[in-house]
């Protein structure tokens, strides 16, 4: 079941429904309901991946852990009723670009994916 969860919130990633909100940098609303994220232009948050899976397991609370990430980041539906969270990282435990999406419900961090 975590595969497919992931998987199905990796597959979002090409062409995202809009939420009008206000979109982020590096957001663009193409056409109604749909979106084009230029990672050139999304800001890149310099954190631990290891500080970022320590602290959703010491505490899920999606609020605490969007105050250690600055933003709520890119926001989207997510998959079985969850929204997800997306943030450009450079990974400062192996200085790598990456990629964090937190799967959020009830203002729960329910799993992450740092890739």
């Amino acid at each position: 079941m975590k595969k497919a969860f992931l998987s199905a919130g990796l597959a979002g990633l090409l062409s995202i429904p809009a939420t009008g909100l206000a979109q982020p940098a590096g957001v663009t609303e193409v056409a109604p309901g749909v979106r084009v994220i230029d990672g050139s232009k999304v800001a890149v948050l310099s954190l631990s991946g290891a500080a970022i899976r320590q602290a959703v397991a010491d505490n899920p609370k999606f609020s605490a852990i969007k105050k250690m990430l600055g933003s709520e980041g890119i926001t989207n539906p997510g998959p079985q009723g969850t929204i997800t969270h997306m943030y450009k990282l450079r990974d400062t435990d192996d200085e790598k670009d990456k990629v964090l999406i937190l799967f959020v419900k009830g203002g729960k961090v329910l799993d992450l994916l740092l890739t």
